[in-house]
């Protein structure tokens, strides 16, 4: 896509981009990422934050905070941090498919 940033192999951060950030499945990245879009196929240890989605795939694993109005967890994916929505905190661990559903159920709206 026009814009996006791919990050495959070791990167550190931080890591600001005006379009959406991509981490491959053979991505590392320490450090946090801050952009529109965020898709997490491989392994992060830091904070995302995304004005518009964050979206992890069942092969990634993120070790920090996300924070974004829209989250989209594949089962199989390991995130270890908080997750802020809509100015709502909750302590997750393993979070799959399921938390997730359990979580947006729970929101108001």
């Amino acid at each position: 896509e026009d814009g996006s940033l791919i990050v495959s192999g070791a990167a550190r951060g931080p890591i600001l981009h005006a379009h959406d950030v991509i981490v491959s499945p053979d991505g590392k990245v320490s450090g946090n990422i801050s952009a529109p879009r965020i898709v997490v196929n491989g392994e992060v240890h830091g904070n995302l934050s995304a004005e518009l989605s964050i979206h992890v795939t069942g092969t990634a694993r993120v070790h920090g905070d996300l924070t974004t109005p829209r989250l989209d967890v594949q089962p199989g994916a390991q995130l270890r941090g908080r997750i802020v929505m809509q100015g709502r905190k909750q302590d997750v661990k393993d979070l799959d498919a399921a938390a997730v559903d359990r979580l947006l159920a729970e929101s108001p709206g």
